[in-house]
């Protein structure tokens, strides 16, 4: 059994977390985002966490998540079940280095600003598969490099993509990306 520990950000001043690690060295298995953010700093989270919902949250600000959970190695769960939008570099190595993680699903996201998930899952050596059924749009460099060095990497789906800007996927080494279609 693990234990689940609730955390609004709201109450915590933010020039008592604005330097990082934020939670770091603290023994949490998982945790509940439930006041949406406009910003946590980088390295909030570190390896002892092993999975993660950002519950309440709609819209990543510009940089607003960059590194908030790079090397989180132990990192198995991320949920963003009300997320709708990704400002510039918003998600910029959020991921990086999560080796655990497996699969991850953005299901109501439907805009990317530019670089917004840059280099995010790199090093995620057990990724299989990453969703994002409602995606329409992504800007330049929108998943630039973003999964770099991901050998496990079987499938990325972006069933409703209808724009996307030149270089969105540039330096991202997928392999043979895969396109879901539905109707």
């Amino acid at each position: 059994m693990t234990d689940k520990h609730n955390i609004d950000l709201g109450e915590i001043p933010y020039s008592e977390y604005d330097n990082g690690y934020l939670f770091s060295g603290i023994e949490i298995a998982d945790v509940e985002v439930i006041e949406e953010s406009e910003f946590i700093d980088e390295f909030a989270f570190d390896e002892l966490i092993t999975g993660i919902s950002f519950k309440d949250l709609k819209t990543v600000k510009d940089f607003g998540l960059k590194r908030v959970c790079f090397n989180c190695v132990n990192l198995m769960e991320v949920k963003f079940p009300e997320l709708l939008s990704v400002g510039k570099s918003g998600f910029e190595r959020s991921f990086t280095r999560c080796g655990k993680l497996v699969s991850v699903t953005f299901p109501k996201l439907k805009e990317l600003d530019e670089y917004a998930f840059s280099k995010s899952f790199c090093f995620c050596h057990n990724l299989k598969e990453v969703h994002f059924p409602s995606l329409e749009k992504i800007k330049r460099g929108a998943f630039s490099g973003a999964f770099c060095y991901c050998p496990n990497l079987e499938l990325v789906t972006f069933p409703k993509l209808k724009e996307q800007l030149p270089f969105a996927f540039s330096m991202s080494f997928l392999k043979s990306p895969k396109v879901r279609k539905t109707q």
